[in-house]
């Protein structure tokens, strides 16, 4: 196993030290889904259009859609997409002079919520936040998507988090900033009821910059972080593998600045990840363990160790708010495991060479024209995998994918100061692609996915958003999307639209709803295996089908009510109208849910 109690150790003295002897700085906006209930938040934001026309930028369409859990939905968050898991709660907002917040709630079909924050050290040059989020659900499978599923079969689903963040100013220049983060979830697989799977997860952070020096000749970042996995399930069905993955990077840039429009520098990239002993063992299920032979081994392989090296000079000219252009290249130097095959063998290392390039072009007093085109690489790491897919099968791991193109251009700006819009087209190739199997469900086992490498992929997507924001009252946004996968990549939408609104028609009550449709979803299905009679190790006859989903829709509503200057009161809720439709084959979506709640700012 991996030996934690020293990183944890040195880690939590990191985040603990500076709070006594070091001076701060406002706090970072991460953006979390949990809204915070703030006295800023309670006014919609005077923003000027011209910001906000600037700061609509093109959506990031991922390699697979985040997995829509199956159960808890953000109903209060009003994200306008719904595909997200379940995070951490938001730090509280800059600008307010509040100690905290609690915020409570309860449900039908057992829903609840508490969330809360407390901000012990606010000056001009210091923040800290300690935050948690917890969130419960328990609900009858009223339309199950297998007439076979047990009667008494339940979604049961719990997530907690508790973290802390700090952040510092140092001086005129220096910015400072550590985080610390537990989280754990619980869910169960809801076709199977009797089957759950356990995770946890430690996040440990830092960042130090002198982005606040303008007038420094040499600029530069340091951001380490370490994040710990462990994973327990599917302890019914004689099969017993705990993963546990420790992931550490190390990120940091440095730049000259040759004139006041003009920086050389490079940024530079290491990570490695690493697993414990654990997490290279298991069953084959059946009662039947691994044996020493050759062919066992095809089976003892799951999650490989991976590291990485990324090299992107590169040398920025002009003004951003005119034109600034950053000519680069990236350089991606990585090695991993085969998890799929004889570990004997050595390991497989590669280098990638791809462009690194970014404009924008200002062409117009609100309009602007942004071009990028680089490479990715995603090492496809256990804790990356489980955000993606909760219902993993933890005995197959997945080799990294590379893109050697991932290009996107878009034009954004205002049609009325009111009325913002921006249209962009993206285009990305994959090698080693990552497909999610699933498995078809049996007596003795859940729908389980299991990662499946294709050679090659890729896709196309365009895109428009519109943003109408009227005074303080109104705000209005739209999005679609059309996606074109290669043939073989499977799971993503072909179309995708959200839309979300927010109205407040007086300063105490605040209305929202949101929106959200996704369209040609193709899920690859692998039949339950069938043993080879005659084998020491099980021979599995495998074959694929493809399953069409039906269209998957979402709509969320909520409003809040100021009963008290401090004191609200809240009602949200979530309806999906075609009760047979999901996102992921196997799992069947809670319909609907209402929840009332109560928060306060102290």
């Amino acid at each position: 196993m991996i030996r934690l109690t020293p990183i944890i150790s040195a880690g939590l003295m990191t985040v603990l030290v500076p709070l006594t002897s070091l001076k701060a700085q406002k706090a970072d906006t991460l953006k979390r889904q949990l809204q915070v209930v703030t006295s800023e938040e309670v006014k919609l934001s005077e923003q000027k259009a011209l910001p906000l026309a600037l700061k609509l930028r093109v959506p990031e369409t991922p390699t697979l859609p985040a997995f829509q859990p199956s159960a808890l939905l953000e109903g209060e968050s009003f994200q306008v997409s719904p595909y997200k898991m379940l995070s951490p709660l938001q730090t509280l907002l800059p600008g307010t002079q509040d100690l905290g917040f609690v915020r409570l709630g309860l449900g039908v079909k057992y829903n609840a919520y508490l969330s809360a924050g407390v901000r012990p050290v606010h000056s001009d040059k210091s923040v800290l936040d300690i935050y948690l989020d917890g969130r419960y659900t328990r609900y009858q499978l009223e339309h199950p998507l297998f007439a076979t599923e047990q009667e008494n079969s339940q979604i049961k689903e719990h997530r907690y988090s508790l973290g802390a963040q700090y952040t510092s100013v140092l001086g005129d220049d220096h910015s400072l900033g550590l985080k610390a983060e537990y989280s754990a979830e619980r869910h169960n697989y809801n076709a199977h009821p009797t089957a759950s799977l356990k995770h946890n997860q430690l996040v440990l952070s830092g960042s130090l910059d002198n982005a606040r020096a303008k007038d420094a000749d040499w600029a530069y970042s340091f951001t380490p972080s370490f994040r710990y996995v462990s994973v327990n399930g599917l302890r019914n069905m004689n099969r017993y593998l705990d993963p546990a993955e420790g992931n550490l990077k190390l990120e940091g840039m440095l730049g000259y600045k040759l004139s006041e429009t003009m920086l050389v520098g490079a940024d530079l990239g290491i990570q490695t990840i690493f697993y414990g002993d654990d997490s290279y063992r298991m069953t084959l299920g059946y009662g039947i363990e691994p044996t020493e032979d050759a062919n066992s081994k095809l089976y003892n392989a799951s999650f490989s160790p991976f590291s990485s090296f990324t090299l992107r000079p590169f040398i920025t000219l002009g003004h951003e708010e005119r034109l600034s252009v950053r000519l680069g290249l990236r350089l991606d130097n990585y090695s991993f495991d085969d998890a799929f095959g004889d570990r004997d063998k050595p390991r497989v290392k590669r280098i990638k060479i791809a462009p690194d390039v970014h404009v924008r072009w200002a062409f117009a007093p609100s309009w602007r024209a942004d071009l990028h085109l680089t490479g990715e690489l995603k090492p496809n790491a256990l804790g990356d995998l489980l955000q993606e897919m909760p219902y993993l099968n933890l005995y197959r791991g997945a080799t990294p994918t590379y893109s050697p193109i991932k290009a996107d251009l878009g034009v954004s700006g205002l049609i009325t100061p009111a009325f913002s819009l921006k249209a962009y087209a993206e285009y990305q190739s994959y090698l080693s692609a990552l497909n999610y199997l699933a498995s078809e469900r049996s007596e003795n086992s859940p729908v389980l996915y299991e990662p499946l490498m294709q050679e090659s992929g890729s896709r196309m997507t365009l895109g428009l958003g519109l943003q109408y924001r009227m005074f303080k009252r109104l705000s209005v946004n739209a999005d679609a999307r059309l996606n074109k996968w290669s043939d073989g990549l499977y799971g993503r939408p072909k179309m995708e639209l959200d839309l979300g609104l927010v109205y407040k028609p007086t300063d105490k009550l605040e209305l929202n709803a949101s929106y959200a449709l996704s369209y040609g979803i193709k899920q690859l299905v692998m039949p339950s295996p069938n043993i080879a009679a005659g084998n020491s190790v099980p021979l599995l006859a495998l074959s694929y089908e493809v399953e069409a989903l039906r269209t998957y829709s979402l709509a969320q509503f909520g409003l809040s009510y100021e009963v008290l200057p401090r004191l609200s009161v809240s009602l949200f809720g979530h309806l999906i109208p075609d009760a047979s439709s999901t996102l992921y084959y196997g799992y069947t979506p809670q319909r609907i849910s209402a929840n009332i709640g109560v928060a306060y700012r102290f």
